[in-house]
C-alpha cells in the first residue's frame, strides 16, 4: 500500500493517538502532551505560589506581564533531582488577541494546588518547556499523573529504539546514503532523492543517525517545506551525515528535536536523535495502522 504525502497527513493527523494533534508536525498523531514531555529535560510534581499576591491582577491591567512564581516540590518524575525553585511566567489575560496558555484565569485556579510542570533550562533558570500551548503546567489528577508517567517511560524506551532494517524505505535510503558518502558530487542530489522519498521514510532515515561519517561537502541546500516561506531554499553546515540527515527529516515533518548548525556538541547531538527516535515510532505505528497492523509498538 503506498500513501502519498496528503493522505498520510490527513490520516496521522485524525487518527486520535489521545489529546491535540500537535500543529506543528503536520504529520504524525503526535499530540502536543508527547512533544512537551520529549522537550521537558524535568518535570516535577510541584505546588505553585505566588510572591505577589496583587501581581497577577497587575499583568491582566498591563495586557500581560511576566510574574515571579515560587514553586515547591513535591516529587521529580523526569530528569536531575530539583529542589524549590522560582519561575517566571508571562501572565495575560483570558481575552488577550494570541489566547496564550495558562492565562491569568487559569493561574488564579491553580495557585495552592499540587500540578505537573515540565521544564526546560535557559541558562541558569528554569521555564516552562511550551510556555504558551497549556501543556507544561496542568492540574494535577491521578489520571494526568498516569497518563505523564506513562508517556515518561515510553519515551525512554523508545529513545533507545533504533528502527530495524524491515522498516519501509530501508534499503533505499542506505543505497543514497552510500552513494553521498562515496561521491561528494553527488551529495546534492542524494539528498534531494531523500527528501523525495516522503515522510514514510523518516524510520529509515533515523536508522542512520548515528553515521559519522563526515561529509566532504559542508554544506547542504534544502526546499523549506513551507510554500509561503520567503526565501524557499534553506542551507545547512552539518559535519557529519548523521547530522545532515537531521534537517531532512526536519524538512519532511515540520519538527525539531534540537538540531544546531553550530551547536551541535555530543550532548545536544545525542538529545536530538533521541527525540527523532521517538519520533519515528509515531510514524511507524500509524504506517502499520494504515497497512492493517497492530498499531503503536
Amino acid at each position: 500500500m503506498t500513501l502519498h504525502r496528503t493522505a498520510l497527513v490527513a490520516l496521522l493527523a485524525t487518527a486520535g493517538l489521545g489529546a491535540q494533534v500537535d500543529p506543528g508536525s503536520g504529520l504524525a498523531s503526535f499530540t502536543l502532551h508527547e512533544r512537551v514531555e520529549m522537550m521537558a529535560t524535568n518535570i516535577v510534581r510541584g505546588v505553585l505560589r505566588l510572591r505577589d499576591a496583587s501581581a497577577i491582577d497587575q499583568a491582566v491591567h498591563r495586557g500581560g506581564a511576566y510574574v515571579e512564581f515560587d514553586v515547591t516540590v513535591l516529587d521529580n518524575l523526569k530528569g536531575a533531582r530539583l529542589g524549590n525553585f522560582p519561575l517566571v511566567l508571562f501572565v495575560a489575560p483570558s481575552d488577550h488577541a494570541h489566547q496564550y496558555s495558562p492565562n491569568a484565569d487559569d493561574l488564579r485556579r491553580l495557585l495552592g494546588r499540587e500540578c505537573i510542570l515540565h521544564l526546560h533550562p535557559v541558562g541558569r533558570r528554569l521555564f516552562l518547556a511550551e510556555s504558551f500551548r497549556g501543556t507544561s503546567l496542568i492540574e494535577e489528577t491521578p489520571k494526568a499523573l498516569e497518563a505523564v508517567r506513562q508517556r515518561i517511560a515510553q519515551h525512554a524506551k523508545w529513545a533507545e529504539t533504533v528502527p530495524d532494517d524491515s522498516v519501509p524505505f530501508a534499503a533505499e535510503v542506505a543505497a543514497l546514503l552510500e552513494l553521498i558518502a562515496e561521491d561528494p558530487d553527488e551529495e546534492a542530489l542524494g539528498f534531494a532523492k531523500l527528501l523525495k522519498l516522503g515522510p514514510l521514510a523518516i524510520p529509515a532515515i533515523v536508522r542512520h543517525l548515528a553515521d559519522a561519517r563526515p561529509l566532504k561537502n559542508r554544506e547542504i541546500i534544502l526546499t523549506r517545506n513551507r510554500p509561503d516561506a520567503r526565501e524557499p531554499l534553506i542551507r545547512f553546515h552539518p559535519n557529519t551525515m548523521g547530522d545532515a540527515l537531521m534537517p531532512v527529516l526536519q524538512q519532511m515533518s515540520g519538527q525539531n528535536f534540537g538540531y544546531s548548525d553550530h551547536l551541535m556538541g555530543d550532548d545536544r547531538r545525542q538529545s536530538a536523535i533521541a527525540g527523532w527516535r521517538i519520533f519515528a515510532q509515531y510514524v511507524l505505528a500509524e504506517t502499520l495502522s494504515a497497512r492493517g497492523g497492530v498499531g503503536r509498538r
